[in-house]
């Protein structure tokens, strides 16, 4: 079991992805995918636009995603690091206890 270094404000914008279902499918939507037009990602997801921005804006804010605007497209990149691989884990300790 590992330790990560986490600030308060990581750890509030950690459990405002991990307490949404929403936000925890664009998270490991992400994951699978590297980066998705949003259109395409909240699609997939199942939501509006609107809120995936909002979610993945938080996760951007602490580091987790990078929003990049180019050419008229708006796309989202999930970033490697010690705050992604901690909400990954997260997340498989999260569904393991919903299903036993």
């Amino acid at each position: 079991m590992g330790r990560f270094k986490v600030s308060p404000r990581e750890t509030a914008a950690i459990h405002l992805c991990l307490s949404s279902k929403i936000c925890r499918r664009l998270f490991k939507t992400l994951y699978k995918e590297k980066r998705m037009n949003i259109t395409a990602l909240t699609r997939r997801v199942g939501c509006t636009n609107r809120r995936g921005v909002k979610y993945l804006r938080i996760l951007a804010g602490i580091g987790i995603v990078e929003e990049e605007i180019t050419a008229g497209l708006h796309r989202f990149k999930l970033k490697s690091g010690e705050l992604t691989d901690l909400v990954k884990e997260t997340i498989e300790v999260l569904e393991e206890m919903e299903d036993g």
